[in-house]
């Protein structure tokens, strides 16, 4: 009796179909900075099983790739919905990376059929759009308003 790669793969998308109901509710209880830092690392770990080079690395980096610089008011909120995750059990703090100054963890998730259902039923690009709704930017009068310029002017408007 030969198992082809053919079998597994059936019985792989199998068990996501009969588990869809689980990872669902699972998924519920976390919040939109914990979904996509989930996301970020199960598209990290299937970059690096496709690479001929693996290079694991901090799920922010990935998202600064898809999405541009990230402020450090963003990394860190990230970077605590990481280490909430791992409290959770969905993630596992695998090693550390150094990126510029900075040393950042990596993980892995857990569990890898939940990373397979991820990977299948979500899109990296779409969910990066979830950084402007979670850290809208403000616009330029905003910006200017809560400056020192702004605050000078309300002081003399008064």
């Amino acid at each position: 009796w030969n198992v082809t790669r053919q079998d597994i793969e059936g019985i792989i998308d199998e068990s996501l179909a009969k588990g869809e109901a689980a990872f669902v509710s699972s998924l519920e209880i976390l919040s939109a900075r914990e979904k996509l830092i989930l996301l970020a690392v199960a598209e990290t770990q299937k970059i690096t099983t496709k690479s001929s080079k693996p290079s694991i690395v901090n799920p922010l980096v990935i998202l600064e790739r898809h999405h541009g610089k990230l402020t450090q008011r963003m990394k860190k909120e990230l970077t605590k919905a990481a280490q909430h995750l791992v409290d959770l059990g969905f993630l596992q703090k695998i090693g550390e990376q150094e990126v510029g100054k900075s040393i950042l963890p990596i993980y892995k998730v857990k569990i890898e059929l939940l990373r397979l259902w991820l990977l299948k039923r979500f899109s990296l690009e779409k969910e990066i759009e979830k950084i402007r709704e979670l850290f809208p930017q403000k616009s330029f009068l905003e910006k200017i308003w809560n400056s020192g310029l702004g605050r000078w002017m309300r002081s003399h408007n008064n």
